[in-house]
C-alpha cells in the first residue's frame, strides 16, 4: 500500500470524530498484515480504564460521538462540560425565521421539506442537536431515526437516565411526523443514539443503535424492535455483552434481506467496527456482523476480520462504517467498510492509508470470504463552512443494489475538492470496477447516500455551495453513465457553530453526518440533518441556526 500524506500534519484541517474533551490525534494498532491471523507480539496488561483512555487518546480521530461518549464513560472521564443557566425562551416559540441561501445552481426536484422531530420538545438550553438520520418504510408507515442531545443531563454529563436515540413516525406516508421521544432502555442500559433502519416483510421495524450496557460496561450494539414505530422494545444486544471483555462497538449498520436459507423468510444482519481486550494480554480491532432469524429476539456473532496487535501503539489497522446489503435472489450477504492502517512506529507522524474494501458470505453471515479492495482513498478533509462552522468528513461507504449488480459510493478529495464517487461489482463484491466520478455543480459533495430501484441509482448528498451554504442534492443514473441532479431542499441552509460546539452534548465538527436515503414500492425517501431554522435564547439573542430532521419524498 502506498503511503498518503503523514496524519499529523493534516489534523488542522480535517476534523474527526473527537470530542471536545478528547484528545485529537491519530494512532492505535497497526498489524503487520490485515488479517486474522496477525499475532501480536509484547502487548501488556491493561485495566479496562487504561485501554479507554489509550483508545481516546490513539484513535479518537476515527471514531463517533457516540462511541467517544462512551469511551469517556468508561475511562472515568464523565464529567459534565458546564451547567446551564435560567432565562432560556420557551419552547413552543423556538422555530423561528429560516435563513434563506443562495442554493446550489441546479433545479428544484419540487419536493416539500417536512420537519420530522418537534422543536418544542427541546427546553434544555443549548441541546438542541437533532441529527444523522435513517429511515424504514412499509406502506404508508415510514419510521425515521436519529440522534437528539436534549435527553442528557444538562451539561453532557452521562448519568443512568441519559438517551440520545430519537425516533419519529408517519402514518400518512410522511405528510406529517409524531416525534416519539427516544427509544426505551433497559434497566443499566444508556442508549447512545447512532441510528440504523429496517423493515421486514411481516412489517416489523428493526432500529440499532449503541448502548451501554450495565451488565458488561462496555459500549455494545442493541437492536430494538416496533410494529408501528410509535412503541419500541427494550434493545437486544446483538454484540458480546460479555463482562470478561473490555468492549467498544462502533458505526453500526443494519439491513434486512431474504435468508439464505429460505426465500421465504427474512434475516436481520447488523455490521460494525470493535474493539476487544480479553483483560490478558489478547487485544484486536475487528469487522463484526451479528445476524438473527427470529425476528430479532437474539443474535448470532461471527467476524469477517481481526486485526490483533497492542492499543498502545501509534500504529494501527481498524475498520470502520460497515455497510451490509443482501442479494434478494440468492441471500447472499456483502458487507463494505473503510479499513484503516496506518504506519507510525516511532510516534512522530508516520502515514495512513484508507481502502474501502468489501467481503461476502454465502451461508448466511457465518463465514466470509478475505476482505477484497475496491478502491484506496486518495484524500479527505473537514468541510470548511466558515467561521467556527465545519462539517467533520470520513470517506464512509454506502451500498445499494442496481439488480444484481452491488455498487457502492463514497466521498473523497483534497481540502476544498470533496467529491463523491462510486464503484460495481458484477459478481457479488469479488471483483469491483473502477471509480467514476459523480458530476456535480461547482461546491463540494460529502456524505453521499446510495439507493436504487427499477428506474436506477439515486445519490444523494450533502453540497457545499460557493458561499458556504449546503444543499441536499439528488442525483439519478439508469445505470451510472450519464447523472441528473437537482436540489432536493428548499432553502439553503449554513453550518451551525460547532468549532467550537455550541451544544454541549455533542462532539466538535458535527453536522449531518448520514443521510437517510431508502427506494421503495416505485417512491423514494429521503431524511438528512437541517440547520435552516433560528434558535433565540439567552445565550444567542440575536439567533443561531438550529440542527433538526428534515424529510422529503418523490
Amino acid at each position: 500500500m502506498s503511503g498518503r500524506t503523514p496524519f499529523h500534519a493534516r489534523r488542522s484541517v480535517r476534523v474527526g470524530a473527537a470530542a471536545t474533551a478528547s484528545v485529537l490525534v491519530a494512532g492505535g494498532v497497526l498489524a503487520t498484515q490485515l488479517s486474522p491471523t496477525t499475532a501480536a507480539t509484547g502487548t501488556s496488561k491493561l485495566t479496562r480504564e487504561q485501554v479507554a483512555e489509550t483508545l481516546l487518546e490513539r484513535r479518537g480521530e476515527f471514531l463517533s460521538p457516540g462511541a467517544l461518549a462512551g469511551l469517556r464513560f468508561l475511562a472515568g472521564k464523565n464529567r459534565p462540560g458546564g451547567l446551564v443557566g435560567e432565562g432560556d425562551e420557551p419552547a413552543a416559540g423556538r422555530a423561528g425565521a429560516a435563513t434563506q441561501g443562495a442554493g446550489a445552481a441546479v433545479a428544484s426536484a419540487g419536493l416539500q421539506n417536512v420537519r420530522v422531530n418537534d422543536p418544542r420538545t427541546d427546553t434544555t438550553l443549548e441541546q438542541t442537536t437533532q441529527s444523522e438520520t435513517a429511515i424504514a418504510v412499509k406502506g404508508k408507515r415510514v419510521v425515521v431515526g436519529f440522534n437528539d442531545s436534549q435527553h442528557v443531563y444538562p451539561g453532557g454529563f452521562l448519568t443512568a437516565a441519559a438517551n440520545l436515540t430519537g425516533v419519529a413516525y408517519s402514518a400518512d406516508g410522511g405528510r406529517t411526523f409524531t416525534d416519539a421521544g427516544n427509544l426505551p432502555q433497559g434497566p443499566g442500559q444508556v442508549n447512545l443514539g447512532d441510528p440504523w433502519l429496517g423493515v421486514d416483510r411481516k412489517g416489523v421495524f428493526y432500529y440499532s443503535e449503541l448502548v451501554i450496557s450495565g451488565e458488561s460496561g462496555g459500549l455494545e450494539i442493541g437492536v430494538s424492535t416496533s410494529k408501528d414505530g410509535a412503541r419500541w422494545t427494550v434493545p437486544v444486544y446483538a454484540s458480546p455483552n460479555d463482562p470478561a471483555l473490555f468492549y467498544s462497538g462502533d458505526k453500526e449498520a443494519l439491513t434486512v434481506g431474504r435468508s439464505k436459507a429460505s426465500a421465504a423468510k427474512d434475516t436481520v444482519y447488523v455490521a460494525w467496527d470493535d474493539f476487544v481486550d480479553d483483560g490478558q494480554g489478547g487485544f484486536f480491532a475487528g469487522l463484526p456482523v451479528a445476524r438473527s432469524e427470529d425476528g430479532g429476539r437474539t443474535f448470532q456473532l461471527a467476524y469477517a476480520d481481526k486485526i490483533t496487535s497492542d492499543p498502545s501503539s501509534c500504529s494501527f489497522g481498524q475498520y470502520i462504517g460497515s455497510q451490509p446489503s443482501v442479494d434478494p435472489a440468492t441471500g447472499d450477504l456483502t458487507v463494505v467498510s473503510v479499513r484503516i492502517a496506518v504506519d507510525d512506529p516511532t510516534c512522530e507522524g508516520g502515514t495512513e492509508v484508507f481502502d474501502i474494501v468489501s467481503v461476502t458470505s454465502k451461508d448466511g453471515g457465518a463465514t466470509f470470504s478475505e476482505p477484497v479492495v475496491v478502491a484506496t482513498v486518495s484524500d479527505f478533509a473537514a468541510i470548511d463552512l466558515g467561521p467556527g462552522r465545519v462539517a467533520r468528513n470520513l470517506p464512509l461507504p454506502t451500498v445499494t443494489r442496481l439488480g444484481s449488480t452491488l455498487v457502492t459510493a463514497w466521498n473523497e478529495g483534497a481540502p476544498g475538492a470533496s467529491r463523491t464517487l462510486w464503484s460495481a461489482s458484477k459478481d457479488g463484491g469479488a471483483t469491483w470496477s473502477a471509480t467514476v466520478p459523480v458530476p456535480s455543480p461547482a461546491g463540494e459533495d460529502f456524505q453521499p447516500a446510495l439507493s436504487a430501484d427499477a428506474a436506477g441509482l439515486h445519490l444523494a448528498a450533502y453540497h457545499k455551495n460557493p458561499d458556504l451554504t449546503v444543499d441536499v442534492l439528488l442525483s439519478d443514473s439508469r445505470n451510472g453513465t450519464a447523472w441528473t441532479t437537482k436540489r432536493v431542499t428548499t432553502k439553503a441552509f449554513p453550518g451551525v457553530f460547532n468549532n467550537p460546539q455550541f451544544d454541549p452534548v455533542i462532539a466538535t465538527g458535527y453536522m449531518g453526518d448520514y443521510i437517510a436515503n431508502v427506494a421503495t414500492d416505485g417512491r423514494l425517501y429521503l431524511a438528512w440533518g437541517d440547520n435552516r431554522d433560528i434558535v433565540k435564547n439567552s445565550l444567542w439573542p440575536a439567533g443561531r441556526n438550529d440542527p433538526d430532521v428534515f424529510f422529503a419524498k418523490r
